[in-house]
């Protein structure tokens, strides 16, 4: 009975190892220039996340968040690192502009 008991807590400890892995992992954003760079116009906000994670809708992106003129809806989404920034406007669910603060060039 001790082999067993020994066995399922190690089990457990896996598990929540694992668990603790795959949420951090996601949580993790790459500011970086390379992936700055990957950015183009027409992605979706989906394909933007793919390649820098998990962004923030900005709440005061100078009045772009979800606009709604000329037929147009328009978010500001930011990913931050430090003192690293990227900010994506799309309009439509699209990138139509990006720009960046602290990425070496």
């Amino acid at each position: 009975m001790i082999h067993a008991g020994r066995s399922r807590a190690f089990v457990l400890m896996m598990i929540g190892c694992l668990l603790v892995g795959i949420v951090s992992g996601c949580a993790k954003s790459d500011v970086s220039k390379s992936s700055y760079d990957k950015i183009t116009k027409g992605m979706t906000l989906e394909e933007v996340e793919v390649v820098l994670g998990k962004g923030k809708a900005s709440e005061t992106g100078e009045g772009l968040v979800d606009v709604k003129a000329n037929g147009k809806s328009a978010s500001v989404w930011v990913w931050e690192d430090g003192d690293k920034t990227i900010t994506v406007v799309f309009e439509n669910n699209k990138v139509t502009r990006k720009s960046s603060v602290g990425l070496m060039q």
